[in-house]
């Protein structure tokens, strides 16, 4: 479509940039649209995710305090 668009200004306009200049350009402006589509394709998904994210079950912290190991004094002798 970039091509496409580049084709047709540059037939229509007489002092036509040079082909390097215009393929400098053309890959500038794929790269913009490329960047945009993959925010618009993680925004989209961000939004398909909340319902599943909020149906999770919350699974509690185990308590440190019980599962810590008494430390016992070591018998002299």
């Amino acid at each position: 479509m970039l091509l496409d668009h580049a084709a047709l200004v540059g037939n229509s306009v007489p002092l036509a940039p040079e082909p390097a200049q215009l393929m400098g350009i053309i890959g500038q402006q794929a790269l913009v649209l490329s960047v945009a589509d993959a925010y618009r394709v993680l925004g989209v998904l961000a939004l398909v995710m909340v319902p599943f994210v909020l149906r999770l079950t919350c699974i509690p912290a185990p308590d440190l305090q019980a599962a810590a190991p008494q430390s016992k004094p070591l018998p002299q002798g």
